[in-house]
């Protein structure tokens, strides 16, 4: 406020300031979640529904006790090592922007490593949006993706008529062109061959663009691995707040990968089904996708998802992938002994620790 005198009266006179908003950290990442590895934990989040108004630069996962840690440069997943097998630890997130890191995530339930533990780790994930008239984006990981783990690459793609391209390396296992109107959904594969941080994808440059790419590393299946049978899709155009899904055929061994993967028009929030562990959930930063993963067992793998609010129409895949090396002679046996007897010696020994990937026969 400005006092002043005019012809001998006070007059006072209002001043104006601007006032900018300015960011804050971001707020509290959800649904954390993790899978028990040997002397490891997989972690998976979702992202906040508050960025602080500035873009998420990294996630940071914090295992207690011991205060072990592990960081991404945006995706929602990644692995905790270090870990003792047999102590169980609870894990929190916190996420960070330019401004700095925000609040700890409410502490995961308690996950015991073990070296019994789940075969299958997913390592990372990172995503990427390609806007109008873009013709090609980049998926980055945090880190260099380990040689010999599967690299599972999905597009949400709109236009549905227009046909996005995966990078040099990745085969088409799939695609569905969604509802009317809405988007297409695609996947690929290939196995790391060691190195591998940047994936960029491309699709014919519109104005109308609007597409999202997903690239999972995940470990623990080998270095040769197929699709077993054909993937499933399905969508609905109606608002749905979940759907059921089975897969076209049994897996040709009970211990394979299954992976399920959807793209809603709304939600930002999931349950996370029963026997299936969540891999990142629906937000507004991943253009309303997620997936889930599983180890599938001797029948044709189901999923039924719930909680996807607010409601939409969506788009659903779902994939088993197994491995394919060749098997090899067995192991040595060892810490081999013998009893003497009459005319006769009983002997003894341990398996060996390989069975040259097929059961040993004899």
């Amino acid at each position: 406020m400005v006092l002043g005198l005019v012809a001998g009266s006070l007059v006072v006179m209002a001043s104006a300031r601007a006032h900018a908003t300015a960011s804050s950290v971001p707020g509290v990442p959800t649904s954390v979640s993790g899978t028990a590895g040997n002397g490891q934990v997989s972690v998976a989040w979702s992202a906040p529904a508050s960025n602080g108004g500035s873009a998420i630069t990294g996630y940071t996962v914090t295992a207690s006790p011991g205060g072990a840690t592990a960081s991404t440069a945006g995706a929602i997943s990644a692995t905790v090592t270090g870990l003792t097998n047999g102590t169980g630890y609870t894990f929190t997130v916190t996420a960070t922007n330019t401004v700095g890191a925000g609040p700890a995530s409410v502490p995961s339930a308690a996950v015991t490593p073990t070296s019994g533990g789940a075969a299958y780790a997913v390592v990372q994930q990172g995503t990427a949006f390609m806007g109008a008239n873009a013709g090609s984006v980049t998926v980055s990981f945090g880190s260099a993706a380990h040689a010999g783990d599967l690299l599972i690459a999905t597009g949400i793609v709109f236009p549905n008529t227009a046909t996005a391209t995966a990078p040099a390396g990745f085969t088409l296992a799939g695609s569905t062109p969604g509802p009317t109107g809405h988007s297409a959904e695609m996947v690929w594969f290939k196995i790391a061959a060691g190195g591998e941080t940047a994936f960029t994808f491309t699709q014919p440059a519109a104005s109308n663009n609007y597409s999202q790419f997903f690239v999972t590393e995940v470990s623990g299946l080998g270095s040769s691995v197929a699709v077993d049978g054909t993937p499933a899709w399905q969508f609905d155009g109606n608002n749905d707040s979940g759907y059921t899904q089975t897969y076209g055929s049994a897996p040709a061994a009970a211990g394979e990968f299954g992976f399920a993967f959807f793209h809603t028009s709304n939600a930002t929030a999931q349950i996370t089904p029963t026997g299936w562990t969540l891999i990142g959930g629906p937000s507004s930063s991943n253009d309303q996708s997620g997936d889930y993963y599983q180890t599938v067992g001797t029948t044709a793998p189901s999923i039924t998802t719930s909680g996807l609010t607010p409601t939409g129409s969506y788009v659903a895949g779902l994939i088993v992938f197994r491995t394919t090396s060749s098997a090899t002679a067995p192991g040595a046996p060892t810490g081999v002994s013998a009893i003497a007897g009459n005319a006769q010696a009983s002997v003894s020994w341990t398996a060996p620790a390989s069975n040259g990937g097929s059961p040993i026969t004899g």
